[in-house]
């Protein structure tokens, strides 16, 4: 807002200064803050959780802050500033009263510059700051990597993580960082029989800041190092050992500075090692499968046993002595129809027409007045 001042009341030691959204639909405050440098240097900077410094202005050098383009000598504003007995801040005038700008701090940590072009009806961007977006501090939250060759999906979750609030991913705002799919075993053997812990290798990765460092031999003391302690999240062995047990942050992949980046190990569960259990797994789903399959081969062979016993009447030719065959008593029913249609009496009783299931007539005496 021109006329409007950034800066720090020398007296009460309040801090004028601007806070990002926590997200575009949610105005409650943000991790992100511009402010005027805490230690009072002629500069602003960008900090996380009011603590950590991401990016710095500059020291004003009379004109303009050094890494602030919008504020050099060839834009059109009037920028000021003042450093009295009572305050130190940073006031500006616009030359042209139809120009309209605004400078805010956006809920993904960036530092935007803006101004309105009527010709278009849109806002048009004149600088943002830190170059790469990467450098801002935990720009994709914990355990989240950022990838500055990608103009999409800028921010993604480590291999065996998911992010934390899938809303604010959704959101383009990435600072709530990624969680555990599964939780560590905190061993390298799961006294259950089942795996443990295992370290996944991510090469040309920028390190965490803030490491363990320890005194090892090799990289294999490095990792049971790191194995044998349950709060390590990962472990590096660049120059010498370095343990990680916090969260991590600000991690960036590919990263081509040798100076901060090297190949890191990060614990996983077991259970969530890309391809881990793949073989074990597949021998149980073709196990499964070959068990399923025999299965349904049995029913469809019994299905088709059953059926032909069925159209057949198998069931029902025992054969006896001198090639008589023995019918149940409710089969020559459903062959005559229930003794329905009788071709005479006589002898003990009445002869019915009948039909076997082969199509076979017959003839089919019932006696009566005798057991049956």
């Amino acid at each position: 807002m021109p006329k409007g001042w950034f800066g720090v009341n020398k007296i009460t030691g309040e801090f004028q200064s601007a806070t990002a959204w926590e997200n575009p639909e949610n105005p409650a405050p943000g991790p992100f803050t511009l402010s005027l440098d805490p230690d009072r240097s002629k500069q602003f900077v960008l900090l996380w959780n009011n603590s950590e410094i991401y990016w710095r202005s500059g020291i004003w050098n009379g004109r303009y802050f050094p890494a602030l383009p919008a504020t050099n000598e060839n834009t059109p504003f009037n920028l000021t500033f003042i450093d009295n007995e009572q305050r130190m801040y940073v006031t500006y005038t616009i030359f042209d009263s139809s120009f309209i700008t605004h400078t805010m701090i956006g809920p993904t940590g960036l530092l935007t510059q803006r101004y309105w072009l009527d010709s278009t009806q849109e806002w048009q961007s004149i600088s943002s700051q830190p170059v790469p977006q990467c450098d801002v501090y935990s720009f994709c939250g914990t355990f989240g990597i950022c990838d500055q060759t990608s103009s999409d999906n800028i921010c993604n979750c480590t291999p065996g993580f998911e992010p934390a609030s899938m809303k604010e991913w959704e959101l383009n705002v990435w600072s709530s960082g990624c969680v555990r799919k599964t939780s560590l075993r905190c061993s390298s053997k799961s006294s259950a029989g089942g795996e443990g812990d295992r370290f996944l290798e991510m090469p040309n990765m920028r390190l965490p800041a803030n490491p363990q460092n320890l005194t090892v031999r090799s990289a294999k003391n490095c990792e049971q190092a790191c194995s044998n302690d349950c709060s390590c999240n990962a472990y590096a062995y660049v120059s010498g050992c370095s343990i990680w047990t916090a969260d991590l942050r600000n991690l960036v992949q590919p990263y081509d500075d040798d100076s901060e980046s090297g190949t890191l190990y990060l614990r996983l569960a077991a259970s969530d090692f890309p391809g881990s259990g793949s073989s074990h797994k597949l021998v149980i789903d073709l196990t499964l499968g070959v068990i399923g399959g025999i299965l349904g081969i049995l029913c469809v062979l019994v299905g088709l046993f059953w059926a032909f016993q069925r159209s057949k009447r198998i069931r029902m030719a025992k054969q006896v002595e001198g090639s008589l065959i023995l019918f149940p008593y409710g089969d020559l029913q459903r062959a005559t129809k229930n003794f329905s249609e009788m071709l005479g009496s006589g002898g003990f009783g009445s002869v019915f027409k009948g039909t076997l299931v082969d199509s076979t007539d017959v003839a089919v005496k019932k006696l009566e007045g005798l057991r049956q």
